[in-house]
């Protein structure tokens, strides 16, 4: 019996010996494939951090310094990649039109001028009133010499006339002008707007010595047409531009301005006033542009 004890005892002893080398072996082997694991994991970390912050290389560092005599391959997209834009703003010069020779008289000049002017002016309406209208010329010298003077000579241009009538609202307050009203000067506003400044003050300068005789029959003696010229468009560019409503009295069978200040305007600056505030800016952005000529004398 003591022996069967004994016996027992050692396989016991020897069981618990296998198993605690099995376990050891095991966790050997996890620990061993850990490390290999990890140390792969770091390798490849550091080979994609690596990557991405290695400086990128323009195509010469990559093919190399180009050879003398050689042409170096550009894509369409760099080809085709604009420059940047320059912040001066440069106007644009005409030199696609080529006048004719200018005309000696008044008598020769309207042929001239309705050939030529729908160049610098494409508005229909505007070439429209061309082919109805005789000593354009003239009309437009006493037109400006008017204007210069504060004056309006409507039947001149009878042509531009609104066909609708001066519209007005009745407040509370009064008499108010109706905005609505104002759309009956956008085309007489339009073919101001059409203008090509640079082409029109080529033509301009290329009729000047004709104008200079018209301008001398009327005018007063010693002034210069260019004076003239630029008192007028002054004179309009002057013309002040009220906000919110326009106040209205009738004190008889003509509406006048509320405001002192309004009324006091001359013809001429009252006229740009009842265009409305978006027509009137359109023809002082074009007088602005011919002013600028003057002074410098282009």
């Amino acid at each position: 019996m003591p022996d069967d004890l004994s016996k027992q005892k050692n396989d016991v002893s020897a069981s618990l010996l296998r198993k605690l080398l099995w376990t050891l072996a095991i966790l050997i082997l996890l620990a061993v494939t850990g490390v290999i694991l990890w140390r792969s994991y770091q390798a490849q970390k550091a080979s994609i951090i690596g990557e991405e912050e290695a400086p990128q290389t323009s195509p010469a560092e990559t093919t190399g310094p180009v050879q003398p005599g050689v042409s170096e391959s550009v894509s369409p997209s760099e080809k085709a990649a604009p420059e940047t834009p320059s912040e001066e703003f440069v106007p644009r010069q005409d030199t696609t039109v080529e006048l004719p020779p200018a005309p000696e008289s008044q008598a020769e000049s309207d042929p001239w001028l309705r050939e030529q002017l729908p160049l610098a002016n494409p508005y229909p309406l505007f070439g429209d009133w061309l082919n109805e209208t005789s000593d354009l010329l003239r009309k437009w010298v006493v037109l400006v010499s008017e204007v210069a003077q504060g004056r309006v000579p409507r039947k001149l241009f009878p042509f531009w006339a609104p066909q609708m009538a001066f519209a007005v609202e009745e407040t509370e307050e009064g008499y108010v002008i109706d905005p609505a009203g104002y759309r009956r000067y956008d085309e007489l506003a339009q073919a101001v707007d059409g203008w090509d400044i640079d082409l029109a003050w080529r033509m301009y300068r290329h009729l000047k010595p004709l104008i200079d005789r018209i301008y001398a029959e009327f005018g007063r003696p010693g002034t210069k047409f260019d004076d003239v010229l630029l008192t007028a468009i002054e004179h309009l560019l002057q013309t002040p531009q009220p906000r919110g409503e326009i106040s209205l009295v009738k004190p008889a069978v003509m509406y006048k301005f509320a405001d002192p200040k309004l009324e006091a305007l001359s013809d001429a600056q009252k006229q740009l006033l009842r265009m409305g505030p978006v027509n009137a800016t359109m023809i002082k952005h074009k007088l602005g542009l011919v002013r600028g000529k003057l002074l410098k004398n282009e």
